[in-house]
């Protein structure tokens, strides 16, 4: 008996270690650990723009910044300055 079976396979760096996604969506992570990963960054940091996340995560700024609003509007970050210069910290740091 012979069994086939078709996958592809989605290679991408994350923190410099290799992540392979068999299969799926071919997305690599998902929403729980894009969030994590972001509040990992700014507690390191101590307060992060979205471009210095979206670098460091691999993202696109905008998707950034819609995490970072669901973020604000939970109450897990806050921030300071205006929309171009703006400033993520963990709420209470």
């Amino acid at each position: 008996m012979t069994l086939d079976i078709d996958f592809t396979a989605d290679k991408k760096k994350i923190d410099g270690k290799l992540a392979v996604n068999i299969g799926g969506n071919g997305k690599i992570g998902g929403k729980s650990e894009r969030i994590n990963q972001i509040i990992e960054f700014i507690s390191e940091k101590g307060s992060a723009a979205p471009a210095e996340i979206a670098e460091h995560i691999g993202l696109s700024t905008s998707r950034i910044r819609d995490y970072l609003k669901e973020l604000t509007d939970g109450g897990k970050i806050t921030y300071d300055g205006t929309f171009r210069d703006r400033r993520y910290k963990l709420n209470g740091n």
